[in-house]
């Protein structure tokens, strides 16, 4: 992961070093949105060794006859940051802070034998973290309002997942915070209101996972990879 940020990094330094049409305008977005699912599989080994489920929350679903259980899906998420872009005719530059939490999603109930029958297990999974992006690419505009942008780069992303669950006959609780280096893409459009002010909408891709991280006799990592869809509004101050 830090091997492929260090080769983007001079990419996107390149890009604005040496094209004639950089640096016209700065820019600074105000955006919110949703990631359709966050947190990759919420793997933990408390899972795998008491749960015999091997792949978090993608096999964690189980029901029978006479146990109350519920489908345990995947958390969305909701989204708002703000980020400052300087560009020119044909390139940007672009860096921020994005705000990403789950609100829907990740708990349920399902069913388990720790030795004496199977019982119904309450299961919830929680995340949040924040990207601070440093991205680089084209734009492409279409007549006097209309632009096309597109960019590839990298995040500091940090961010703490919760898991709980509880039966009758046992209780686990696990938190893990840690950060990674994501590798990032982005693809949008971008209508002009007037000379300073454009609303826009992004669609971004962000892959990367943080190390093993322990807690509570627990291992898990936080999976940052995700898509998420936004909109928002552009302000430009020409320099």
């Amino acid at each position: 992961m830090i091997k492929n940020m260090k080769r983007i990094i001079p990419i996107i330094f390149f890009i604005l070093c040496y094209s004639e049409g950089f640096a016209s305008s700065i820019a600074i977005s105000l955006k919110g949105g949703y990631s359709p699912e966050i947190g990759g599989s919420f793997y933990s080994q408390w899972q795998n060794q008491n749960l015999g489920v091997h792949d978090g929350i993608n096999d964690i679903n189980r029901s029978k006859d006479g146990i109350v259980t519920s489908t345990i899906e995947k958390p969305m998420a909701i989204l708002g940051g703000s980020e400052i872009r300087i560009s020119g005719e044909s390139i940007y530059f672009k860096s921020g802070f994005n705000y990403v939490k789950s609100y829907h999603g990740g708990s349920g109930f399902t069913l388990n034998n720790f030795g004496s029958g199977d019982e119904a297990v309450e299961v919830k999974y929680s995340l949040w973290f924040f990207y601070v992006p440093l991205t680089g690419g084209v734009i492409i505009s279409f007549w006097d309002e209309s632009k096309l942008f597109f960019g590839i780069g990298g995040a500091f992303a940090y961010g703490k997942r919760s898991d709980s669950f509880k039966s009758i006959s046992t209780e686990h609780k696990a938190s893990f915070q840690g950060y990674a280096l994501p590798l990032m893409a982005e693809f949008g459009g971008e209508y002009l209101l007037s000379d300073h002010i454009s609303l826009f909408c992004t669609i971004t891709y962000i892959n990367g996972q943080s190390n093993s991280i322990e807690d509570n006799s627990d291992y898990g990592r936080i999976d940052f990879t995700s898509y998420s869809f936004s909109a928002g509004v552009l302000f430009y101050y020409d320099f």
